[in-house]
């Protein structure tokens, strides 16, 4: 279903590109909610203010106890867009999405085994997080029109909850740091 709304999305956002179906850009992410290492691709929306991603996450069983696979769709909004040089920009951040967790060890629904809204779905979740990234145009000649780096602070729905909740948890306790790349085509 994420797919499927991120391909119609993808579609109506930039009409003037060759093919809807053809996304804009690959990226590949280190951790921040997404798994451990994630691959994703996407389209550029509002003249580039709004990037759809949608990415395939993976945590190893040496670091998370299970093998977990995730999917992922992303908003990212840039929020300003600051001129370093004449082929580099750094502009902060900030998006929203959900992630699904891929296995039938996890829930996606509210049991009935238990009181509802006792227990969270352990298989999805929203995340919020905030950032920069810094773009560099390049040539056609290395195989991409451009490349970002970029960074993310985040967390999930859940952790938030917690965090209002509990006078435990501190804020420390429910953020996570990414770090990725965006080969745009």
């Amino acid at each position: 279903m994420i797919l499927i709304i991120s391909c119609f999305l993808g579609g109506l956002c930039e009409a003037s590109k060759k093919h809807w179906y053809i996304p804009d850009y690959a990226k590949i992410q280190f951790a921040g909610n997404s798994g451990f290492l994630s691959v994703g691709t996407g389209y550029l929306c509002f003249g580039e203010k709004l990037q759809l991603d949608l990415f395939y996450g993976y945590v190893p069983s040496f670091i998370g106890g299970v093998d977990i696979h995730t999917i992922s769709q992303k908003n990212s909004f840039t929020l300003k867009t600051y001129k370093l040089s004449d082929n580099s920009t750094v502009s902060p951040i900030a998006g929203f999405g959900v992630n699904i967790a891929l296995d039938s060890k996890y829930t996606t629904l509210f049991t009935s085994q238990y009181p509802k809204y006792y227990y969270w779905t352990t298989a999805t979740h929203l995340i919020f997080f905030v950032g920069a990234k810094l773009h560099n145009q390049t040539s056609r000649k290395i195989g991409a029109n451009g490349i970002d780096i970029y960074f993310e602070l985040g967390t999930i729905d859940l952790y938030l909850v917690d965090f209002f909740k509990s006078d435990y948890v501190d804020i420390i306790d429910i953020l996570n740091i990414s770090i990725g790349m965006t080969f745009h085509f």
